[in-house]
């Protein structure tokens, strides 16, 4: 297939370098040899993240302990408020906030109330709460689901002309994903939410309330030995359904975990036959093909197909579980990725030129979910700010503020392929050195112009507090390709893409004088 690499405003970039088989071949690393490293790693790293990440929750323990009147965890954070004095935002239409706008949202968040029971389904066996108590309940996303700041889907934007950076988006949920409604506004439209790594608002028609029994089965689903697939692109749609328009060309997104609906007898190893092993993506191997129930699903074939559980939230708000086909020769993957290097920066590639979602808009990552979500291929699931993993992660090396430029260069060399790199409001993943330029793969917004260069190196101006507190799409500004903040010319990238450590940030210091830790997640 001929690629062609856009014009590049990217220095030092070649076409060759947009694979993660060039990274491996290039710096020795062999994914065949990496391949044997101990999957008992994972569970070992995933155990020192979750204990040192204040920023995740144990969502089944929560409900365990909420469900038995325990009490309620002060750790989860309350819904925000907007602060005073208002900050200056712009909506969609690109007026001011008014401060009517900031009033409604503070009423809202103030009269919402935890969400009541309606059925006696609500209650396990061992409850006696008379129906219409208010308690919290389980549930899950339905879709991919964006996590709000606030109630409203009116976004707040920096500028009067900005459409892409909207500081109401946090995060989003991946389908299927549990979660636990701790509230619920007075109109019933939004649902104040806790995620294994999140809370927020989210639309009430994008979660599932669940029973216990269904939060217990399905919560923890990919550790109890139930086959699943994770989808590796954007776009993985389900087969059209006439017959059940819940389950048709559903949009099923990079990284989420769906169970597949397989006989519980049918024989199946984990795995994708990759280009890199010699076979087209998508092509199943031999013992993937879909086996045991052989039904149809809207009057269509099993064959070439993959029988799924999807979730669905029913006339009631209450959670369903519909089985739906996928096409056996969509790119997914069989269970978890083998833990090592190649799979986390091959996952990492599969993005390659997605355009950045500021707090996953748009359907797409920002620079930490982009992280987050290529380590979730292999069953690590890391905080999802970049802050917070360069807080939790163990093996963690901390680069030196003094360090001048050339000792960065060789302390570097020391790194390999699928590395996390951290600096303040940005992670980035590490590739290799390569012709005196080290190399990334990041979602990033732009950065400064190399005729710069001169004048950040002639600069001796120290970045303050405030300055650090910047965002990751203010760090790597590329903005409309005018002047940014900074008064110094910008070139807009917004897309995960491969850079050299050398390109400048809005503060016009290079990303190497930036960085502030290495995370050393693999062997």
């Amino acid at each position: 297939m001929n690629r062609t690499l856009l014009t590049s405003t990217l220095p030092n970039v070649t076409e060759s370098m947009l694979s993660a088989q060039f990274w491996f071949q290039e710096t020795g690393w062999t994914h065949r040899a990496n391949d044997k490293v101990d999957a008992s790693l994972q569970q070992t790293y995933q155990s020192y993240i979750q204990k040192h990440a204040q920023s995740m929750f144990d969502l089944v323990e929560l409900w365990e302990s909420a469900k038995a009147g325990l009490g309620w965890d002060d750790s989860v954070p309350v819904p925000p408020v907007p602060p005073s004095p208002r900050p200056v935002l712009y909506g969609a239409d690109g007026g001011l906030l008014p401060e009517a706008f900031w009033q409604e949202v503070s009423e809202s968040i103030a009269a919402a109330v935890p969400v009541l029971h309606t059925t006696a389904a609500d209650r396990t066996e061992d409850e006696q709460q008379p129906l219409n108590t208010p308690k919290v309940h389980p549930g899950f996303s339905v879709r991919r689901a964006d996590v709000r700041r606030y109630p409203t889907q009116e976004p707040g934007f920096k500028g009067s002309a900005d459409k892409e950076f909207d500081r109401f988006q946090d995060t989003a949920l991946h389908t299927f994903e549990p979660v636990l409604i701790l509230l619920g506004t007075s109109d019933n439209d939004w649902y104040y939410i806790v995620s294994t790594t999140y809370t927020g608002w989210v639309h009430a028609r994008d979660i599932a309330i669940a029973t216990d029994e269904q939060f217990r089965e399905w919560a923890r689903f990919t550790q109890t030995g139930r086959p699943f697939i994770i989808p590796l692109a954007n776009n993985v749609y389900t087969q059209a359904n006439p017959y059940d328009k819940t389950v048709s060309q559903v949009n099923l997104e990079f990284a989420a975990y769906i169970p597949l609906a397989e006989s519980e007898h049918a024989t199946r190893v984990s795995g994708e036959q990759t280009a890199a092993e010699g076979q087209p993506v998508g092509t199943p191997a031999r013992n993937q093909r879909p086996v045991g129930n052989q039904s149809p699903i809207g009057n269509q074939s099993p064959t070439g197909n993959l029988r799924v559980y999807l979730p669905v939230r029913n006339d009631d708000g209450r959670l369903d579980i519909h089985e739906a086909f996928l096409s056996a020769f969509s790119p997914v993957h069989f269970g978890f990725r083998p833990y090592t290097r190649f799979s986390v920066v091959e996952s990492a590639f599969r993005l390659l030129s997605e355009r950045y979602g500021w707090g996953d808009r748009f359907g797409c990552h920002d620079c930490a979910s982009f992280i987050m979500d290529s380590y979730r291929t292999v069953g690590l699931q890391l905080p999802r700010d970049a802050g917070q993993q360069e807080e939790a992660l163990p093996n963690f090396l901390e680069v030196p503020a003094e360090a001048e430029f050339a000792e960065r260069t060789e302390l570097l060399k020391e790194l390999a392929p699928g590395d996390p790199l951290y600096m303040p409001g940005h992670t980035m993943m590490y590739l290799g050195y390569l012709n005196g330029h080290h190399y990334m793969i990041h979602d990033f917004a732009g950065y400064v112009n190399s005729e710069d260069a001169a004048l950040a190196r002639a600069s001796d101006d120290r970045t303050t507090d405030a300055s650090m507190s910047e965002t990751a799409a203010e760090v790597t500004s590329g903005g409309d390709g005018g002047l940014n903040d900074t008064g110094v010319q910008s070139i807009p990238v917004n897309e995960i893409m491969v850079s050299t450590l050398d390109i400048l940030t809005s503060r016009r210091r290079a990303y190497i004088e930036e960085l502030t830790g290495v995370g050393r997640l693999l062997m």
